[in-house]
């Protein structure tokens, strides 16, 4: 896996995975924010939805999803949205 963090001008090897923070995400009636940790590994992606900020005693976890690559894969081919 590899990961550019300037646009795609260069890449660098990701062996690990990536981590990425999506910060002030509103949640519900947009009055309160979160954030949306993803975690993007060569076995898929997961995505944990929070209320509060990283780091903070009073953070708490709302919710959780996970897809394996090979259902992310099945999902972009075009010959399973034409059946």
């Amino acid at each position: 896996m590899k990961v550019s963090v300037d646009g795609g001008l260069s890449y660098i090897e990701a062996s690990s995975g990536v981590r990425v923070i999506y910060e002030d995400v509103a949640i519900g009636d947009e009055s309160h924010c979160g954030e949306l940790h993803l975690n993007a590994t060569s076995e898929g992606v997961i995505w944990d939805l929070y209320a509060g900020r990283l780091g903070r005693t009073n953070q708490s976890i709302l919710g959780t999803n996970c897809s394996p690559m090979d259902a992310i894969v099945f999902d972009l081919l075009p010959l399973k949205r034409d059946s």
